[in-house]
């Protein structure tokens, strides 16, 4: 895998990642998207259950706009 972590233009390298998070007996689910070019997160959603459709869907509008 190249590790590239730098982008030259806005929106051509995003970076994802899903953590969970203790809340009482359950858990949450925090979901990050970010920006490379300036390391902003562009989007995040914290989450009941994990929803992998839901996910993807929300990355792809995310690299599309």
């Amino acid at each position: 895998m190249l590790k590239q972590f730098q982008a030259d233009t806005p929106r051509t390298k995003l970076t994802t990642d899903i953590t969970y998070i203790r809340a009482g007996e359950h858990f949450v689910y925090l979901s990050v998207i970010q920006n490379l070019y300036n390391n902003e997160i562009v989007e995040w959603h914290l989450l009941n259950e994990t929803t992998l459709l839901w996910f993807m869907k929300r990355w792809i509008d995310s690299v599309g706009t």
